[in-house]
Formats: structure tokens, sequence, C-alpha cells
């Protein structure tokens, strides 16, 4: 599979970027490792370990890297 996942959340105070713009939200990037059950759920491995407030809450699953 080897999909990446995006948790992607609000921030409590906005940053600059290098260019001068500021952001919202951020994002904790992952890979998914198996699928588990038959509802579509999957199991994913994050970089840096997610917030407990971010459990049971939805991720966006990138449709890249691809081998079609």
């Amino acid at each position: 599979m080897c999909k990446r996942v995006a948790y992607v959340y609000k921030g409590l105070v906005e940053k600059k970027t290098p260019s001068g713009a500021s952001r919202k939200y951020r994002v904790m990037w992952g890979r998914i490792i198996a699928p588990h059950g038959k509802n579509r759920h999957v199991r994913a491995k994050f970089r840096n370990q997610l917030p407990p407030n971010s459990i049971g809450k939805g991720v966006r699953v990138m449709l890249y890297p691809s081998t079609i």
C-alpha cells in the first residue's frame, strides 16, 4: 500500500513562513502500513506521535505514490 496519510489540525498560534505568509493549519505526515477490518479502516504509522485528542478523528489519504 504505502499511501501517504495527512492528519491536518488547526494550530493555536499562526506561524510565519520564510516568505512572510501566515499559516493557521498544520500537518502531521504518515504512511499506511496495513488494512484493518472490512470497513475501509487502515493502520498508519506517523513520523511523530499523534496527540491524544486525535483518537477517532479522520485523516486525509493522499493518492500518491501510485503504480498505475
